[in-house]
């Protein structure tokens, strides 16, 4: 099996980072998800209320999915996709702690767009995918 993918990707860092660039995300949909690690370290320093203002401006719907923790499981990422699928994501935004998601992201985002069987990781190559 062969396969490849495009996850394009963009970070911003440094103060006030969401203020002068959230007008990036004005024509990336209507509907954003905003990943973030179990420990509310995004909540605690504000950049989860700061994303949430720019993606009001916007007039952008968002959820939050704060239940990442170090290292996550499969069951973890399932977890997150099936919040995606039942908000019919568009965008998805990680805060905080974002190298846990370096491989998750990705991973997220696919099964958020598939039906997939229940031990099904798409990288396996004995496993199916329906």
């Amino acid at each position: 099996m062969n396969w490849s993918s495009y996850f394009p990707t963009k970070v911003f860092f440094g103060s006030n980072a969401v203020r002068d660039n959230y007008a990036v995300l004005e024509n990336l949909g209507k509907r954003a998800l905003i990943v973030t690690g179990k420990g509310g370290s995004a909540q605690r320093s504000g950049a989860l209320d700061d994303v949430g203002r720019a993606l009001e401006q916007l007039s952008i719907k968002w959820e939050v999915f704060n239940e990442v923790e170090a290292n996550p499981s499969i069951q973890t990422v399932r977890k997150g996709a099936a919040v995606a699928r039942s908000f019919r994501l568009i965008l998805l935004l990680v805060l905080g702690a974002a190298h846990r998601w370096i491989v998750p992201r990705p991973l997220l985002s696919w099964l958020a767009t598939k039906s997939v069987m229940k031990n099904c990781l798409p990288c396996s190559l004995k496993m199916s995918c329906r």
